[in-house]
């Protein structure tokens, strides 16, 4: 992309963002978002389709940003895949919690939904021959971190981190008795 397209499309998100801090996401218009980004709305309209497609696209420069580090580096470990996770999680955090408020959860799931196989994959350390399987590990991790989210970090991102490991490896012992 870009550096042109770049910037507009963040300037978009950036009001999107900032509007909905204030004002209830399905009562913000395109109108509004493109006069608080200075741009045309010819420009929106260049980028995006819907008021959902610039959420979608911020989420998945985020899951982009954890598949990534994932594929660059070497984790030797479910806690260090978990930890990374995290991390990148905990500095979006202003942005989940503004999304979680305004009742967008399903854009998070969505936005996950093209990479969250490759990342639970290595996570568990299974295959694409259970897909099922696949499919409720997804949807467990994807949800654990939407609840850790949605508390505000009641508990710390380090005692997440243990939490979170702590049943993925409890879930690896049940796969391995089967």
């Amino acid at each position: 992309m870009n550096r042109q397209v770049y910037k507009t499309k963040n300037l978009i998100f950036e009001a999107l963002f900032k509007k909905m801090q204030i004002k209830p996401y399905h009562e913000i218009t395109i109108v509004e978002i493109t006069k608080k980004a200075d741009v045309a709305r010819l420009s929106f309209y260049r980028h995006f389709k819907t008021k959902e497609d610039i959420v979608l696209y911020k989420f998945r420069e985020i899951v982009g940003i954890m598949v990534r580090q994932l594929n660059t580096n070497t984790y030797n470990s479910s806690k260090e895949i978990l930890g990374m996770i995290l991390g990148v999680m905990d500095n979006y955090m202003t942005i989940f919690n503004v999304i979680i408020k305004n009742n967008l959860y399903g854009l998070i799931i969505q936005s996950f939904s093209s990479d969250i196989g490759l990342i639970t994959k290595k996570l568990i350390g299974i295959g694409d021959s259970n897909v099922h399987l696949l499919k409720f590990y997804e949807g467990a991790l994807v949800n654990l971190i939407v609840e850790w989210i949605r508390n505000e970090k009641i508990i710390s991102k380090e005692e997440y981190l243990d939490i979170l490991d702590n049943l993925f490896q409890n879930q690896k012992l049940f796969l391995n008795t089967d």
